[in-house]
């Protein structure tokens, strides 16, 4: 943090995302987007492996393998995306450290997107091959409007 940072955003941050945790929910989709995504999970579980066969330390490289798609299906960054630099994210804001925040956050989110991939659609091919579809109902409102539509 810059002496710049300190001295313009210390007493109002600007907004800065948050980090969910727990289980993703399950995606509701057509029959061949999941097996898209379960094509795409194969190929990143595979290559992963790979990766672990070619190392010299295979059982370090498999923990950390472990690790990496625990964290990717359990952890979700949410970064706020008013609020992630200038041009976009592109350049950093001189007077702000909540873009920082918000940078990281997603940097940590792209890093955990293959991981997150992998697991969850494996899990929703699976779920369907089992017979465990999940249709989400929102609850609709008297005007007939559901209810997630709302702000």
């Amino acid at each position: 943090m810059s002496l710049l940072e300190w001295m313009f955003e210390r007493r109002n941050p600007g907004p800065v995302g948050d980090i969910d945790v727990g289980h993703p929910a399950p995606l509701v989709a057509r029959p061949w987007v999941l097996a898209l995504r379960a094509g795409f999970a194969l190929a990143i579980l595979g290559l992963m492996g790979y990766v672990i066969v070619a190392s010299e330390h295979r059982g370090w490289a498999a923990i950390l393998l472990a690790l990496y798609l625990v964290a990717g299906y359990f952890i979700d960054p949410r970064p706020d995306p008013r609020n992630v630099g200038l041009l976009g994210g592109f350049v950093d804001h001189p007077l702000r450290w909540s873009d920082d925040a918000n940078r990281g956050l997603l940097f940590v989110k792209v890093f955990l997107w293959p991981a997150r991939l992998a697991v969850t659609g494996l899990r929703d091919a699976i779920d369907y091959t089992r017979g465990r579809r999940t249709i989400v109902l929102y609850r609709r409102d008297d005007d007939g409007r559901s209810s997630s539509s709302r702000p």
